[in-house]
């Protein structure tokens, strides 16, 4: 099933009281991601981070599935976006989730976290709605984990991070690098320049923080001689990480590229779930502009290869980031 739509909480994004900090529905089959992002800013008494799923029926029982992500609770801003990408990829392209079925009525939490201060929690829920029609979620921080949800809508005017719905969960990107000759070739793919409106009022997505990117490289050589290729992510709009999960074919054929491009499904089913990816991915902040090699490939003479790339931009980290399929010259 493709991801209808994108929930992002960042807003505030330095939590200093209890309050909802997300309110969301679900619809019947058709998929939506929620990410959040936000620091503890209590110092006293510090606050938990809640998820709860509502089924509002009063007849209907619900089954909803979830894959899941978290980084955090850390000190470290980039590595607790960073962890929190890491696993939801992972669980994603394994198809790791699980299944929560709750009542008529009834409340089910989906986590519980401390919220400590100067600290900050990162997480993904991909919520699938199998069974049911009227479930909401909510993202609380509260004072004691046990207590009832809050519906005070937390908010500061000051505070310029998103909070909303925006109607693209993924991005899909073709590239094409031809070899012919001994000079050097390349083809750019920018992840997170993307702008998204909010479906409700609010704030645009700056970014695409949330957003499931597949990138596809058809590298095709046509040299009489092997051909070097590097992955270069190179960061655009300030320091960043980056998680990336790489899968390459290699073909024994010259590929012709309108025909292949023409092909191209924009759907993450055909991204091959449940084989083997290779983490590929950039743990480290890397300063603007620089230039960190995450792979290379060598593509024999006379054949092709399809380089498969699942990213999505980190929390903490500044998007853009540009991926760069380059042919090297040794």
């Amino acid at each position: 099933l493709k991801t209808e739509v994108l929930a992002f909480s960042d807003h505030p994004e330095r939590v200093k009281e209890r309050g909802l900090l997300f309110k969301g529905g679900l619809i019947p089959f058709k998929p939506l991601r929620f990410q959040y992002y936000h620091e503890g800013g209590k110092e006293d008494n510090q606050l938990w981070l809640r998820l709860d799923l509502r089924n509002n029926s009063q007849r209907k029982k619900a089954k909803i599935m979830l894959i899941e992500g978290e980084g955090g609770p850390d000190c470290d801003y980039f590595q607790a976006g960073h962890k929190n990408n890491v696993q939801f990829l992972r669980h994603l392209t394994a198809g790791c989730g699980r299944i929560l079925e709750i009542d008529p009525g009834q409340s089910m939490t989906v986590f519980c976290q401390k919220l400590p201060y100067c600290q900050v929690l990162s997480g993904t829920t991909q919520f699938t709605l199998l069974e049911g029609s009227e479930v909401s979620f909510y993202l609380n921080a509260l004072e004691d984990p046990q207590e009832m949800l809050s519906f005070n809508l937390l908010s500061n005017p000051k505070d310029v991070h998103a909070r909303g719905i925006y109607a693209c969960a993924d991005q899909f990107i073709n590239k094409v690098v031809v070899v012919s000759d001994s000079k050097v070739a390349e083809a750019r793919a920018a992840v997170g320049a993307v702008r998204q409106p909010n479906i409700i009022a609010g704030p645009e997505l700056r970014g695409d923080y949330g957003v499931v990117y597949a990138l596809q490289f058809l590298l095709i050589n046509k040299t009489e001689s092997e051909a070097d290729f590097e992955l270069i992510i190179n960061p655009r709009g300030g320091k960043a990480t980056a998680t990336v999960l790489e899968q390459t074919d290699l073909y024994n054929q010259i590929i012709e590229p309108d025909i292949w491009l023409s092909e191209q499904v924009p759907d993450l089913a055909y991204f091959r779930f449940g084989n083997q990816y290779t983490d590929r991915s950039l743990s480290k902040e890397a300063e603007p502009f620089s230039e960190y090699k995450a792979a290379s490939l060598a593509v024999p003479a006379g054949q092709s290869a399809v380089v498969r790339l699942l990213t999505l931009p980190e929390g903490a980290s500044n998007y853009p980031v540009r991926f760069i399929m380059r042919r090297v010259i040794k």
